[in-house]
C-alpha cells in the first residue's frame, strides 16, 4: 500500500468516528487560506511535511458556530482536505471566520493539532476570510505527548473502568480515556494517540453502573482538587510522558429520592425538578432529563458542601400539585438537601399530595350600616406568613362593582340590604381560601337634618 493509501485510511477512519461528516456546507466564495505545514522530530529541526491532511475546515455560521464545510460537493461527507507536500490552499470560501485541524502527516506518533497549537476545535484560532487569499502561520507538528498514572480507592485498591479527563482551558473540551483492570491509564488511547503540547487540567472519577446503588468515586482534579480552578497543571511536552499523575478517590455521597403518589404507590418516569445554589444564588439546574426509574427512585451523586433543592411535577395520571422537598409548594420554603461525609447516602422521598389551604377565621364588620357611614372590613387571623388578601363587598346577594377595598360606603341603593364582605386569601402553592363576614342589619337612610335658624325679631312701633 503506498503512503498516500495508508493515510487515505487513516483518513476515511477518523471521519468515521468522530462523525463530523454530517451536515457539511459547501463554501463557494472567493477567498482562500494558504500555508504550510512542517514535522519537527526530537531533536531534529523542522522540515516540510511529506503530505498535508486538513482534517476539518470551519465556518462560523450567523449564530457563532462552525459547521464543517464539503471539500467536494459530489461526494457527500467530504470534510477533509488531502495535499501532496506540505503546502496547502483552501480555495472557494465565503467571507466569515475559519478553523481546521491538521489530521495526519503520515508520519506515525504525532499529534493532532487544531490551527494554532490548539487541543480542541473551541480553542482554535479562528482565520477571517474576505474576498481574497490569507496567509496563515505555519503549523509545526510535533511528536505527540502523553500523560499517565493510576486510580485507587482509598484503601489502594485499583478502580477499573474509571474515567479520566484531560481539559487544556475550562470550557473547551476534553479528552478522555478508561483505566485498565489494574487501574492504570495512558493517554496513548486517546483519539490521535496523544496530546499537544501544553498544560493540562487532569481529573479521574469512576462509576459503577452494574448495580444502581454501588457506590461512586467522587470526581477529583490532580493534584487533591475539586475544581478546574484549584486543579495543578501537568505540562505535556513533544515524545515525552508525564508519569505519576495518580488519583485516590472517595467514595461519593449520593442521594436516593424515593417519589410516591398519593396513595403511597411508587412513581416511576417522574420528572425531577432540581435548583442549586450556585455563585450565591439558587437557580434551575441545566442538565437532565432527570427521571425516576421504574422503582419511582432518582438517584445522583453529591458532592460535600454542594446545595440542593428537589420537586415534583406529577406525571399526567398521577394526583397531586407541584411539591417540593420537604412538604413545600414553593422554591423559598423547600428544605436544603447536601452531603456532609464521604460514602453517605442522603435518602428522602416526596410523597404527592394536594397542596395546604390557606388557615384564618371569619371577617368581621365594624361601623353602621347607614348611607354615608363607612364600613370596615377586619380580615381575622390569615396564615402562614405571605399571603395575599382580596375583598370584595355584597349587598343583599348582589356584588357591589368596584367594593374591592378594606372599607366601604353604603350609598342610597344599599338602603334595606344587609352588607357583607368576601375576603379571598392566597399564597403560592397553597390551596386558595375564601370567607364571607356575617351580615349587617339593614342598611337605613341618612337622618334627616333639622332647619337651623335663630329667634326671628320685631321693628317698628305699636301704634294705630
Amino acid at each position: 500500500m503506498s503512503k498516500r493509501s495508508a493515510v487515505s485510511v487513516v483518513i476515511a477512519i477518523c471521519l468515521a468516528v468522530t462523525g463530523l461528516t454530517m451536515g457539511s456546507a459547501q463554501a463557494a466564495g472567493t477567498g482562500s487560506i494558504t500555508g504550510q505545514v512542517f514535522t519537527k522530530a526530537l531533536g531534529a529541526s523542522a522540515v516540510p511535511a511529506e503530505t498535508t491532511y486538513l482534517y476539518v475546515a470551519y465556518s462560523a455560521t450567523p449564530d457563532g458556530h462552525y459547521d464543517n464545510v464539503d471539500s467536494d460537493p459530489s461526494t457527500p461527507g467530504t470534510d477533509g482536505f488531502f495535499f501532496d507536500g506540505s503546502t496547502y490552499a483552501l480555495t472557494g470560501l465565503d467571507a466569515g471566520y475559519y478553523k481546521f485541524e491538521v489530521a495526519g502527516v503520515g508520519i506515525a506518533g504525532y499529534q493532532r493539532e487544531y490551527y494554532n497549537d490548539a487541543a480542541y476545535l473551541a480553542d482554535a484560532t479562528p482565520i477571517q476570510v474576505g474576498s481574497g487569499p490569507v496567509q496563515a502561520d505555519d503549523m509545526v507538528i510535533e511528536p505527540a505527548g502523553q500523560i499517565s498514572g493510576r486510580v485507587t480507592d482509598t484503601a489502594g485498591t485499583p478502580l477499573a473502568n474509571a474515567s479520566v479527563s484531560f481539559e487544556r482551558t475550562k470550557f473547551g473540551g476534553s479528552f478522555g480515556v478508561q483505566t485498565d483492570a489494574n487501574g492504570y491509564y495512558s493517554t496513548t488511547t486517546v483519539f490521535g494517540g496523544g496530546l499537544v503540547k501544553g498544560d493540562f487540567r487532569v481529573s479521574a472519577r469512576h462509576d459503577d453502573y452494574s448495580d444502581p446503588d454501588a457506590a461512586s468515586h467522587e470526581l477529583e482534579y490532580w493534584n487533591n482538587a475539586t475544581s478546574y480552578d484549584t486543579a495543578t497543571p501537568v505540562t505535556v511536552s513533544p515524545g515525552a510522558t508525564t508519569g505519576s499523575i495518580d488519583f485516590t478517590l472517595d467514595v461519593a455521597p449520593r442521594l436516593r429520592l424515593t417519589v410516591k403518589d398519593p396513595d403511597g404507590n411508587p412513581v416511576p418516569n417522574a420528572g425531577v425538578g432540581i435548583w442549586v445554589f450556585y455563585d450565591g444564588a439558587w437557580g434551575p439546574y441545566q442538565a437532565g432529563p432527570n427521571l425516576t426509574d421504574d422503582d419511582g427512585i432518582y438517584r445522583r451523586n453529591l458532592r460535600i458542601g454542594d446545595r440542593f433543592k428537589f420537586f415534583i411535577d406529577p406525571p399526567a395520571g398521577v394526583g397531586g400539585v407541584k411539591e417540593w422537598y420537604d412538604n413545600a409548594y414553593t422554591e423559598a420554603t423547600a428544605s436544603e438537601v447536601s452531603a456532609t461525609a464521604h460514602g453517605q447516602v442522603v435518602i428522602i422521598e416526596i410523597k404527592l399530595g394536594p397542596a395546604p389551604a390557606v388557615t384564618g377565621t371569619t371577617p368581621t364588620i365594624s361601623g353602621t350600616p347607614q348611607v354615608d357611614q363607612v364600613l370596615t372590613a377586619t380580615p381575622g387571623a390569615w396564615g402562614p406568613s405571605g399571603v395575599s388578601l382580596a375583598y370584595q363587598w355584597f349587598a343583599g346577594a348582589d356584588e357591589i362593582t368596584g367594593a374591592t377595598n378594606p372599607t366601604y360606603t353604603p350609598v342610597t341603593g344599599d338602603i334595606g340590604e344587609a352588607i357583607t364582605v368576601e375576603v379571598t386569601r392566597t399564597l403560592a402553592g397553597h390551596t386558595t381560601t375564601v370567607k364571607t363576614s356575617s351580615p349587617t342589619t339593614a342598611v337605613t337612610a341618612a337622618p334627616v337634618p333639622p332647619v337651623t335658624g335663630t329667634t326671628p325679631t320685631i321693628s317698628g312701633t305699636p301704634q294705630v
